[in-house]
């Protein structure tokens, strides 16, 4: 199986063949925009919302996504199937400022570039007490996958809010987890390095996991990678 494999400057390549340009303003100025989702079991998650997010982002930068919607989605598919990770994989996208032209420091006449690498940090905080799931809804960035436990609570009935959480709230919780593309849901079991609760996976972070990944498997807010091959 590939490690990966990356699009850039219009080419399919290896990961260790990927370059991006020292003077590329992405590495100057960290002018770029990114997005990330994952493919489990055939299907691209939430692949409609990320792209229209990763829209709003390149937008807000005044970047353009060299890509159409669909010609991304395609790019995204193939690179995914040349990695062998239909099953599962990080899929990320980045759209960079590109190069200044020579004599040139007008960031507008630059050549804006798109690259999709097969990874992606980032999670979400959630405290549980009482039953009940709380998640900080200021100074972070409105996560899919912390927008899918918000929807996944919905399904199973279990109250949440979206609210300010003190530290305290969470050493002082009855269960707390993270939330990330990488890993669905994730069991935080100790906090100040002593253990949180009983030290285990919680009832309600075990229910979300499992429904989580059962609603996954099932296709659940996926997008089939053979058609977007065969669009």
């Amino acid at each position: 199986m590939s490690a990966g494999c990356v699009h850039i400057n219009g080419e399919f390549v290896e990961l260790e063949d990927a370059k991006i340009s020292i003077f590329d303003t992405g590495f100057l100025h960290s002018d770029v925009v990114y997005d990330v989702t994952t493919s489990w079991k055939g299907y691209v998650f939430k692949l409609d919302e990320h792209l229209e997010r990763f829209a709003a982002s390149c937008a807000g930068f005044k970047l353009k996504n060299p890509y159409s919607n669909d010609e991304t989605k395609a790019l995204l598919a193939e690179c995914t199937v040349r990695a062998g990770c239909e099953d599962g994989a990080f899929i990320h996208m980045h759209v960079t400022r590109g190069e200044y032209l020579e004599g040139s420091r007008d960031p507008r006449r630059c050549e804006n570039q798109f690259g999709n690498l097969a990874e992606g940090p980032g999670c979400y905080i959630w405290v549980v007490k009482d039953g009940g799931c709380a998640t900080p809804d200021a100074n972070c960035l409105l996560g899919m996958s912390r927008k899918s436990v918000i929807e996944l609570c919905g399904m199973e009935g279990i109250p949440y809010e979206t609210r300010t959480v003190h530290p305290d709230e969470l050493r002082g919780a009855d269960e707390a987890f993270a939330t990330s593309s990488a890993g669905g849901v994730l069991p935080i079991t100790r906090v100040d390095d002593k253990p949180l609760g009983n030290g285990a996976m919680g009832i309600v972070t075990s229910q979300l996991f499992d429904s989580y990944w059962r609603n996954r498997e099932a296709g659940w807010c996926g997008t089939k990678i053979s058609d977007l091959l065969d669009s």
